[in-house]
């Protein structure tokens, strides 16, 4: 069935009438698409999975909400955005519960984008996995913010709403994860463990 806006409107419609079908509709279509975020951030599929069913309970308990403020056009990409944000909320909020996710205040000195543009734009045009791969393996806060940023499509400012930091921490943080990336798969390279 295409997903289209009125086709959308039904499960959304179908869901604050606490229609059962409209709910298992709701979480058919984008389960896999939360899932994945809460993975990227959390690290642990069983975390992941818990996440993603708060995320369909909170959003069906406060579907009225994003009714209230959603526009009419485009309401597939508003629709998933806010639940996306809903399951990065919850997983940051876990990570945090876990003490896993301590973010320190860093420094305002502005990073340049350029001191490692070159390198980043060389690993970039490399095979996805690797640089999964060594997104994965970073500490908790660069995971979430490089994965916001390159992979959720977060702004800077989006990111700083989230993670609760300010703009500056925010880049800095995104710019070491991206060194950091590109150290990983440097090294992985040079060790013979990946075949870009």
């Amino acid at each position: 069935m295409v997903n289209t806006d009125s086709h959308i409107n039904l499960i959304i419609e179908s869901c604050l009438k606490k229609q059962h079908s409209g709910y298992n509709e709701l979480y058919v279509l984008f389960y896999k698409t939360i899932y994945n975020s809460c993975l990227r951030i959390l690290k642990n599929t069983m975390d992941a999975e818990d996440t993603m069913q708060e995320t369909f309970i909170t959003s069906f308990e406060k579907l009225h909400l994003f009714v209230q403020s959603a526009d009419e056009t485009d309401k597939q990409i508003q629709l998933i955005k806010w639940l996306k944000r809903i399951a990065i909320n919850k997983s940051i909020n876990l990570l945090r519960k876990n003490n896993r996710f301590v973010l320190q205040d860093l420094e305002k000195t502005e990073i340049s984008e350029d001191n490692n543009a070159i390198d980043w734009e060389e690993i970039q045009k490399s095979e996805v996995q690797p640089i999964l791969q060594a997104i994965a393996s970073l500490k908790p806060k660069y995971r979430v913010a490089i994965s916001l940023h390159l992979i959720e499509g977060y702004d800077y400012e989006e990111m700083s709403e989230i993670m609760q930091l300010s703009y500056p921490n925010v880049r800095t943080i995104v710019s070491r994860a991206k060194s950091l990336v590109v150290e990983i798969v440097k090294s992985n390279r040079a060790i013979g463990n990946l075949s870009i």
